[in-house]
């Protein structure tokens, strides 16, 4: 669970999911002591140093469920980032993606309609969305990601329930970024 509510937060912060895989495969591989030993020159005591324990995704409820690492007793710089990849999609997909995120949204925003509270209604949105923001709300319900939004959204005048309208800006898209628009443009 707290690799889960790690992960939901780092999405709250609006982190891609190249960085979060970034970040675990770092601590996973205890980069900064790898690089420290590195500067020292201390090839032998690097040689030695295991891997972080990283709690691999598993399915919850799950009374049977024991703690483990995902890398064991491997030595941190064997560390396979493509097992990060595949474990933190986990994550996200099957946790946090179809458990957690739906449960926390439901608390804050009953709490929100309970008290009014501003705060309860943007962490709400946070939780479900990765952001409050109206527009870029719009723009990951018609299925774009943060990382479409980033060079789309420029090039999008306004969005809602009915439409995109685009501005010029649209034209000065690579062929690549047009294509993922393109089924929106009209």
């Amino acid at each position: 669970m707290n690799q889960a509510i790690k992960i939901m937060l780092w999405r709250v912060y609006k982190k891609t999911f190249s960085l979060i895989c970034q970040y675990r495969f770092d601590y996973a591989s205890r980069k900064k002591d790898r690089d420290a030993l590195d500067r020292q020159g201390n090839e032998e005591e690097k040689s030695k140093l295991k891997a972080q324990f990283l709690r691999e995704y598993d399915d919850i409820p799950d009374m049977k469920l024991h703690n483990y690492s995902l890398f064991g007793d491997m030595p941190a710089e064997k560390v396979d980032y493509d097992r990060i990849i595949y474990d933190t999609y986990d994550y996200l997909d099957k946790l946090i993606g179809f458990k957690l995120a739906d449960i926390f949204y439901a608390i804050f925003h009953q709490y929100y309609e309970f008290s009014k509270d501003l705060r309860a209604l943007r962490l709400s949105k946070y939780i479900r969305f990765g952001t409050d923001v109206e527009r870029e709300i719009w723009m990951l319900r018609y299925g774009l990601t943060f990382e479409d939004i980033e060079w789309a959204a420029p090039c999008i005048e306004s969005i809602d329930e009915q439409e995109i309208v685009f501005n010029e800006k649209y034209d000065e898209l690579t062929k690549e970024q047009r294509a993922v628009l393109e089924r929106f443009h009209y």
